[in-house]
């Protein structure tokens, strides 16, 4: 009986997330889709800088778990997905925001648009939750490197070489003081880049 459910239990999981996959760019049929998973206690996880890929994919069969792929993103582009996949086959898998952003990235592949739909929806949660603080950290660092684009001195170029470790711990303990987003704007911003709430709730939790 244990074989055959978890058969079944496999089968149903393979089924949403091959369905999803199918449907992908039809707003309204994949909010229904995702809604009769949750009818099922399939647990849609939300989008996850190291955790996702392209398209929906199978994270767990025990807790009943699909990830949810960067391609749920209105406007998010394809090159904007490699760009991130290209940092992470060259240094491994992400292990903080500043860790991120240091990474050489091509941030015209990967631009602001792209960055505000990734911290909206909570892609960089499990490093940071208060958002707003994240988009501040990515404004900053866009700051600071346009900065030292100014500067042609070799003496800036030799302190960016050989002080970058120290650079990132500063870095870490000078975080932008800034209050997170109010949950209504989290609600308001998911459904900007998402086109429907599927992981904030139309009212506020309870703490």
């Amino acid at each position: 009986l244990g074989d055959v459910y978890k058969r079944q239990l496999l089968y149903r999981i393979e089924f949403y997330t091959a369905l999803i996959n199918k449907h992908l760019g039809k707003e309204e049929k994949v909010q229904n889709i995702l809604a009769s998973a949750k009818k099922f206690k399939i647990n849609i996880l939300p989008i996850d800088i190291n955790k996702s890929n392209w398209n929906f994919k199978i994270e767990d069969i025990q807790t009943k778990s699909i990830r949810a792929g960067f391609s749920l993103l209105k406007g998010f582009g394809y090159n904007a997905f490699q760009e991130i996949n290209r940092v992470k086959a060259e240094k491994g898998e992400i292990v903080s925001v500043q860790d991120f952003l240091n990474r050489g990235i091509d941030w015209g592949c990967l631009n602001k648009k792209n960055m505000k739909s990734l911290v909206s929806i909570g892609a960089f949660d499990s490093f940071n939750k208060n958002r707003r603080q994240v988009y501040e950290i990515y404004k900053e660092h866009l700051e600071n490197k346009r900065g030292k684009k100014s500067k042609h001195n070799i003496s800036q170029l030799m302190l960016d070489v050989f002080k970058k470790e120290l650079q990132e711990k500063l870095e870490e303990k000078s975080l932008p003081n800034v209050e997170d987003w109010e949950f209504k704007e989290k609600v308001k911003l998911e459904k900007q880049f998402l086109g429907f709430n599927l992981w904030t709730n139309l009212f506020e939790p309870v703490e």
